[in-house]
């Protein structure tokens, strides 16, 4: 007898299996190694400030959505400048920048497997839309994935929103489905529509957040297969 947990496990016998239908993906962190390109951008626009700059460790410490909490958190003054403003001096550097950085390790080997199982692969990002397809069309991964969700602007507010109104409009049976992100945030979308999370060290935030939240972390992409 085959019985489905609330997470989409099929157990048989003591046995568990995960019955993954759909496999969500997040993009900045995740599928594109940009960790050191953010950090880059930030610390110079703190700098120009003459504001603390951050270690890699205080970044990933201090990273979270909606990222206007984060930006007044490192010290930035909304009254001297606006979120608006300081958004768009941001975009500004990062999105010709963006596409010199690497994909993470083993990206486009997982995601062709992922794709020969006959898995639906939804990638759910915080990054405005028309940006997000100039990078995944650059990269050659727009054909992975069915539909690419984004934001309407650059201000990286939350994607959770985004995700309900979404899965809820398509019926889809989100048990079955698994959410691969890097950031404390992914969790918390996952959480939001009811699937499994799984998390991957290396990305915006530290391996300490990330295992404070109870997901499994990954080291690599390499350990993602035989866990979906």
């Amino acid at each position: 007898m085959v019985r489905t947990t609330r997470l989409g496990r099929a157990e048989t016998g003591g046995a568990t299996a995960t019955m993954t239908k759909t496999v969500i993906w997040d993009f900045n962190g995740t599928i594109l190694d940009d960790l050191i390109l953010c950090l880059n951008i930030i610390n110079q626009m703190l700098a120009k400030r003459n504001l603390p700059v951050l270690s890699r460790e205080s970044y990933q410490a201090e990273f979270n959505f909606p990222v206007i909490d984060y930006y007044r958190k490192v010290g930035f003054d909304f009254s001297i400048e606006p979120y608006t403003e300081l958004a768009q001096e941001y975009m500004n550097e990062y999105q010709p920048a963006s596409f010199d950085c690497p994909l993470r390790s083993g990206v486009l080997e997982v995601l062709a497997d992922i794709r020969s199982r006959g898995y639906r692969q939804i990638m759910l990002s915080a990054t405005k839309r028309d940006f997000l397809l100039q990078q995944t069309d650059y990269f050659g991964l727009t054909g992975y994935f069915d539909p690419i969700i984004g934001l309407s602007d650059i201000l990286g507010r939350s994607k959770i929103e985004m995700a309900k109104s979404w899965f809820g409009s398509q019926g889809l049976q989100t048990e079955q489905a698994v959410l691969i992100g890097d950031t404390t945030h992914d969790y918390e979308a996952a959480q939001a529509i009811g699937c499994r999370c799984l998390l991957l060290e290396g990305g915006h935030n530290s391996k300490q957040r990330l295992l404070a939240t109870g997901s499994p972390v990954l080291a690599g992409l390499d350990e993602l297969l035989k866990l979906i």
